[in-house]
């Protein structure tokens, strides 16, 4: 606390001894002197959080932030009785490797955002029990992202790739030559227009579902060889939409005599004042609140964000606000 502790003195020069004081005295007395010296540099803008490369991550006592690259993103793991989820990154810099494991709401980070091959920054992050973790008030972002390669312009390498599964071919069952064992590959076509490479799996990572025709799916470390895509166990799949799902971004949601009307991209799709609250994910309008009311504020909040959707006709059937 050394550091932190003479930059505030700098700082707040000979009102130093009486705000440490004042902020103690503030949450009644059960803030320690080193707890008011970091909310006290936070108000005054200086920064608590020293940079450090991952060699040095395991030797900090104090949160710290980093920026290293993203080598693998394992699959996410579920937990019962409402324990929530993680997921863990295998992630490297110039010094070393390390381990970061994100909790519950900062799983959906890796359901898009961010991608295997990217650079990240994580702030607010800690060493505990051999990885890295955010805590809630921190943050992590991908600053350099690898570029999607798109299907038509596929050479030989290891790429991310994004299309549409198509054709997706029955399992195939064979004998390992090198050990004997039985096993299986799966594959199927992924298509953007009218170019389509076939996707050969080798071996699905555990809790990675096989896709169906119509998903729209991202392929991250993948290698392209001979006009095949090979996709092995470092490999993960992301799922941008599930088949018949559409993605578009909600520019705003209007009512009217015949109730309410979603106005996503350049189109426009209707639902009754109850199937846009379910929508919405409303369940129970609160006493007082008219469902139109509820509507109107719930869009404030969802308006200007990409979502994915599934339309029957004009209606719209199912919605969900990418986060």
């Amino acid at each position: 606390m050394g550091e932190l502790e003479e930059k505030l003195k700098e700082k707040l020069e000979s009102g130093y001894e009486e705000q440490i004081g004042e902020k103690i005295a503030e949450f009644g007395g059960l803030l320690s002197k080193s707890a008011a010296i970091r909310l006290l540099c936070k108000q005054n803008n200086i920064e608590t959080e020293k940079m450090l490369v991952l060699s040095e991550a395991k030797n900090s006592p104090l949160t710290f932030w980093f920026s290293a690259a993203v080598d693998r993103i394992y699959p996410v793991q579920e937990y019962g009785n409402g324990a929530g989820c993680s997921v863990r990154l295998h992630l490297s810099d110039k010094t070393g490797e390390a381990t970061l494991v994100l909790w519950n709401e900062q799983v959906e980070q890796v359901k898009g955002e961010i991608s295997i091959g990217d650079y990240i920054e994580c702030r607010g992050a800690y060493f505990k029990g051999g990885e890295i973790g955010i805590s809630r008030s921190g943050s992590i972002r991908a600053i350099k992202k690898l570029a999607i390669t798109p299907v038509p312009m596929l050479t030989k390498g290891i790429c991310n790739v994004k299309g549409t599964v198509k054709e997706v071919e029955p399992d195939y069952h064979y004998v390992d030559k090198k050990t004997g064992n039985e096993k299986s590959l799966s594959s199927f076509l992924l298509c953007e227009g009218k170019s389509c490479r076939r996707v050969v799996i080798w071996e699905f990572p555990e809790g990675t579902k096989k896709p169906d025709v119509g998903d729209v799916v991202l392929l991250e470390k993948v290698e392209f060889k001979n006009s095949e895509i090979q996709f092995n166990r470092g490999s993960r799949m992301v799922k941008k939409t599930k088949a018949g799902q559409e993605k578009g971004l909600l520019k705003m949601i209007s009512i009217g005599d015949g109730g309410a009307a979603f106005h996503i991209g350049e189109k426009k799709y209707t639902a009754s004042l109850l199937e846009a609250l379910e929508l919405m994910g409303i369940r129970k309008v609160p006493q007082g609140i008219s469902e139109k009311t509820l509507i109107l504020i719930k869009a404030q909040e969802i308006a200007g964000k990409s979502v994915k959707y599934k339309a029957d006709g004009q209606r719209l059937a199912w919605l969900a606000v990418e986060k």
